[in-house]
């Protein structure tokens, strides 16, 4: 499998986002081309972005933008400052 290219890069050059054209906003670790994160978008995604700090990710398509982290323990530590009461273990697999 090739390496993808890349189309954005955080600001350390550590990680990439690929010009994909399909409905997933994919990041790679640069030095290895391994896929780190897959944010799945309802449509064609057109555009993708970092934040200056790498944290956030900007995901367009022609319908709209979401604007999200992307790391997973950033991902669940959003959740946990939003939502109005704790999550069990059991809620958590899920």
């Amino acid at each position: 499998m090739s390496r993808p290219r890349f189309g954005r890069f955080t600001g350390d050059f550590h990680y990439g986002l690929p010009a994909a054209g399909d409905n997933t906003a994919r990041v790679f670790e640069s030095a290895t081309g391994e896929e780190v994160a897959r944010l799945a978008h309802q449509e064609t995604v057109m555009s993708v972005a970092f934040s200056p700090d790498g944290r956030l990710l900007a995901v367009a398509s022609l319908k709209g933008a979401l604007i999200s982290p992307w790391r997973s323990q950033e991902i669940a530590d959003y959740v946990c400052a939003h939502l109005p009461f704790n999550l069990t273990p059991e809620e958590w697999k899920q």
